[in-house]
């Protein structure tokens, strides 16, 4: 599913150079720089360990993680990410392929294969008491467990699900939670889901590890690293599934995580016009178009990178590589498959696009790789609206700050660089204007 012929970087040589320093010096005037990545980074990383700390401070042994735009550093102001935040329950024990990672005195469930759904599972729940499965004459715990037929009981993700909703009513002052998916969360800008996790031998990660590569990307530290990531059961089923209420859906966030980490500033500004592209056909479909992702943009450039010799990473080629990943997006639409990038034999598009919606997208990424991106280089520009009186105060209060600073620590103020704000400037004016 996930193979496709090399891009032809060559094609490329038509875009005119000065493009890819206009959309990039937009992005870093909308706080698209190394130094403001990096500081989201951090501090969604210290996110992760305060709130961990706080959970066995209250004698919870719940891992926090913090995965999405936000913490990636892939954001800007109207693009209007939310928080992704995971928890990790650590009471309930995940087996694979048999039970010789049984724990005495836990839950334990082992993973069984869903024919057709090969990134869902369901949970088979086993004795704490001895290493044996469950029998069906069980108390169902209401809900929590599910009959199988006669020797098997399935541990229910909807119920998973359902009381992890009734928890975050507490913290909600008219008992109503936000539901998308898998999360649930007391505000509509934050998503949270309680999640399993399994580790040891997964064969998905060796399909991966072995699968053949035309280029260079991703490094091979990352591979050595990603051997050691766990990968997470999130409980949600899948869409054309009948039995949703048991299925578990298997994700490699931490493998994704370090994807995204290995990006060079260049390819992560991408990623965030990939995303933009996103937002401007949902608008102009109007609602009606289905639903291309994040997720889908990501899973694109992944593509990309790894199909491409040697991928894009300067400045000057950002615009090339946005033409490269609009084509690989342009096979998947024609294709009708966008192949999961770690995960063997799924389609993201199902239960995303059908038929006519992937049509009428492929239409106007068609064009705009017809026309060198015209189109979305006027609308970035009409975009980049003036800046408010109050934003324009705060840039012209930094640059008066810089020269005076300039002029105590040199003697003579350097207007030369006044024109244009650094990095330093960048990122304290990003941080007032979103404050």
């Amino acid at each position: 599913m996930a193979k496709h012929g090399t891009s032809n970087v060559e094609e490329m040589d038509n875009i005119n150079p000065d493009l890819s320093k206009l959309l990039s010096t937009i992005l870093e005037d909308e706080g698209i720089t190394e130094k403001i990545v990096m500081a989201r980074r951090i501090a969604f990383l210290m996110m992760e360990t305060g709130l961990t700390t706080i959970s066995k401070l209250n004698n919870q042994s719940i891992e926090h993680f913090c995965f999405g735009s936000q913490s990636e550093g892939a954001t800007m102001l109207r693009l209007m990410s939310d928080v992704d935040i995971l928890r990790r329950i650590p009471c309930i024990n995940i087996m694979r392929g048999d039970s010789k990672t049984w724990k005495k005195g836990m839950l334990n469930c082992l993973m069984l294969c869903i024919k057709d759904y090969p990134q869902h599972f369901n949970l088979q729940v086993y004795r704490s008491d001895k290493p044996k499965p469950v029998k069906s004459q069980t108390t169902f715990c209401n809900g929590m467990l599910l009959s199988d037929g006669i020797d098997s009981v399935l541990l229910s993700s909807e119920f998973f699900r359902k009381h992890f909703e009734m928890l975050l009513q507490s913290f909600s002052e008219d008992k109503s939670t936000y539901i998308a998916g898998p999360s649930a969360s007391f505000s509509d800008d934050i998503d949270i889901v309680q999640a399993l996790c399994t580790s040891g031998d997964i064969p998905e990660l060796q399909m991966w590890l072995n699968r053949p590569r035309q280029g260079n990307w991703p490094p091979l530290k990352l591979f050595e690293e990603a051997k050691h990531c766990v990968w997470f059961l999130v409980p949600v089923g899948n869409t054309s599934s009948n039995i949703r209420c048991t299925e578990w859906r298997l994700s490699p966030n931490l493998i994704e995580r370090k994807l995204m980490f290995s990006l060079t500033i260049t390819q992560l500004k991408c990623y965030i016009l990939l995303k933009e592209l996103k937002r401007a056909i949902t608008r102009q479909q109007g609602g009606e178009g289905g639903e291309l992702t994040s997720f889908h943009c990501k899973t694109v450039l992944f593509y990309t990178l790894e199909r491409t010799q040697d991928p894009p990473h300067q400045e000057s080629n950002l615009a090339m590589l946005l033409k490269l990943c609009l084509q690989t997006l342009q096979t998947f639409l024609k294709d009708g498959v966008c192949p999961h990038y770690i995960i063997d034999r799924v389609n993201l598009f199902d239960g995303k696009l059908n038929s006519t919606q992937r049509h009428a997208i492929l239409n106007k990424v068609t064009v705009l790789i017809d026309y060198n991106l015209r189109g979305f280089v006027k609308s970035k520009l009409d975009d980049a609206t003036p800046l408010s009186s109050d934003q324009r105060h705060a840039i012209h209060v930094l640059n008066k700050a810089t020269v005076l600073i300039d002029e105590c620590s040199h003697g003579f103020p350097k207007l030369g660089n006044a024109t244009r704000l650094s990095s330093d400037q960048r990122f304290i004016a990003h941080v007032c204007i979103c404050s």
